[in-house]
């Protein structure tokens, strides 16, 4: 399975109110996150790398354009 495959699958099988389990990031003591605040995490992140690809590119058509015109 695909790694967009799975997550699709884990997604789909999981209940926003679900909490985190513990191991990987999440100590037994540690706090829990609600997989909803763990989607919304994901959202913010991507969103973030997000604009500076969308920076670059800018940049990439721009040049290419200058590039261009100066031939």
């Amino acid at each position: 399975m695909d790694g967009c495959a799975r997550s699709r699958a884990i997604v789909a099988s999981a209940q926003l109110q679900d909490t985190a389990r513990s191991g990987g990031g999440f100590n037994p003591l540690d706090h829990h996150p609600a997989f909803i605040w763990i989607l919304f995490h994901l959202l913010q992140e991507c969103a973030r790398h997000v604009g500076p690809l969308d920076m670059v590119g800018e940049l990439g058509r721009v040049s290419n354009v200058l590039v261009t015109a100066t031939r």
